[in-house]
């Protein structure tokens, strides 16, 4: 854990404070720590090229109940959309290559069209990228974002597709 926590200082400071707040600080622990009945079947992809972002999401999705799944690139992650179900695909924008996170997100639509997606960018300019009908269960978020609101987005999103999948009654 040393090790990881050192090689995150270097390249990340806003990812220093989430690790800091999942090891030092009892009460965000304690709430990372926590989980529910529905998240024990959600399964979840995350793909980032950036492995301390990886790790992070993973460590933190996982303390959560959630089984999680990573991929360092667009092939691995394609390679997973065509054999394993997800409930919540969590995509990095900018991924190294030609196949980006949107476009991703586009083609898991072939094989997840259940499957939530929050798509996670450093940068503003493509906020307004979202609101496409052709990606209706997506939304995207800062990776600035605190790890209790990626937390708390990753839920809702869980929440809100179990009510879709339903059986009306």
């Amino acid at each position: 854990m040393e090790r990881f926590l050192s090689s995150v200082t270097y390249r990340s400071p806003i990812l220093c404070l989430w690790v800091a707040r999942l090891c030092n600080h009892r009460r965000f622990y304690a709430y990372v720590g926590r989980s529910g009945p529905m998240n024990q079947a959600a399964r979840i992809l995350v793909v980032d090229d950036e492995s301390a972002v990886r790790q992070t999401l993973e460590l933190i999705l996982r303390r959560q109940g959630y089984q999680v799944w990573t991929a360092a690139d667009s092939t691995t992650a394609q390679e997973m959309l065509r054999t394993i179900v997800f409930d919540l695909l969590l995509l990095d924008l900018k991924l190294p290559g030609v196949v980006s996170g949107l476009d991703l997100a586009y083609g898991a639509q072939d094989y997840q069209c259940e499957a939530a997606i929050l798509i996670l960018t450093g940068s503003d300019e493509f906020t307004n990228i979202i609101g496409d009908s052709s990606l209706p269960y997506c939304e995207i978020m800062h990776k600035t974002a605190s790890p209790q609101n990626v937390i708390d987005q990753v839920a809702t999103m869980l929440a809100q597709k179990q009510k879709r999948s339903a059986p009306l009654s």
